[in-house]
């Protein structure tokens, strides 16, 4: 069984997955165009709890965490950069085979395949890397046949680049601060309860739970979890065991929480000729609202994100344009 064309999910990260679909023109000439992720991917009961991966062939990615970077171009077809940008670790993102990289102290971006540079951004903000990159003398030659080319950029969210899935602390027996800590860095999080206590990772990967005085909990090193809490490897400290533990050691676990996606709406944009012909669609996007419609565009909604967890698809199944 194959999900229905243009069914939506959301990942742990609050990103938004989408089937590809078909938008048939049905004035004068029947027309039809493919747009979006895989069409023939395997069907999930629960689209709003399901963890995607591209493994699994749950359609196409298009954003939604407010941490991605949207990327458009002139140049289509083998250039990869037409897309989402997902953020891999501080001020790097990727998508495929694509990295871009930005310095927040100067301004400057980068966007690379696996040999060269393929395009560049001069200082625009030191905020996110949005804004317009020009193509280098190896990305023109590579992507298009030496004609020069820009893309655009622009950031979903603010700042907060990192993927903002709180941290659970759950142990038993103990006295010390469970419960939720909120995100406050790639590698640092704060109690919603008590901000005395934080959870930190360094670069190795070893961590440290601390309750304002002193370290209660730590991890030892590891360098697949260098941006990562989770696990059950947390143990008490000589100071936790004293203070929260009866004098015995004691250990913890740390599980992640879903995040959900920003405001915003996941739609794709039909392009009209004179005779109101469909003669292209572009898409999906994803935004906090549609653009205006005009005589030479429409735009078609798939799903709707209220921002508090809560996506709502509008659209399932082929869009048919059959104007008076």
């Amino acid at each position: 069984m194959t999900a229905a064309p243009f069914s939506t999910a959301v990942d742990e990260f609050g990103n938004l997955y989408m089937q590809g679909g078909v938008v048939i023109g049905l004035h004068g000439t029947t027309v039809y165009f493919l747009t979006g992720g895989s069409t023939n991917a395997v069907a999930v009961q629960d689209p709003t709890m399901a963890l995607m991966d591209a493994s699994r062939g749950l359609g196409g990615f298009y954003g939604g965490s407010g941490a991605n970077v949207a990327a458009t171009s002139a140049v289509l077809g083998t250039l990869v950069p037409d897309g989402f940008f997902k953020p891999l670790e501080p001020d790097v993102w990727t998508s495929g085979g694509f990295t871009m990289t930005f310095d927040p102290g100067t301004g400057n971006a980068d966007i690379e395949d696996d040999t060269n540079v393929v395009a560049t951004m001069a200082a625009t903000t030191t905020v996110a890397p949005y804004g317009t990159f020009n193509a280098t003398t190896y990305g023109r030659t590579t992507y298009n046949g030496g004609t020069a080319f820009s893309i655009s950029t622009t950031y979903e969210g603010n700042a907060d680049t990192w993927p903002a899935r709180p941290a659970v602390l759950v142990c038993d027996d103990t006295t010390v601060q469970l419960g939720s800590y909120s995100r406050t860095g790639w590698q640092a999080w704060e109690s919603d309860d008590d901000p005395d206590w934080t959870i930190t990772i360094d670069g190795t990967g070893a961590g440290i739970i601390n309750d304002g005085t002193d370290d209660v909990l730590e991890r030892a090193a590891d360098a697949d979890r260098i941006y990562d809490p989770t696990g059950n490897a947390w143990v008490s400290t000589a100071y936790g065991a004293t203070t929260y533990g009866a004098g015995e050691t004691f250990y913890a676990q740390i599980y992640q929480t879903r995040a959900f996606p920003i405001a915003g709406l996941l739609y794709v944009t039909l392009t009209l000729d004179g005779s109101d012909e469909v003669t292209a669609v572009t898409g999906p996007f994803f935004a906090s609202s549609l653009p205006a419609n005009s005589l030479t565009a429409v735009s078609v909604p798939i799903a709707y994100s209220d921002g508090a967890g809560n996506v709502t698809q509008i659209q399932l199944g082929p869009i048919t344009w059959r104007p008076a």
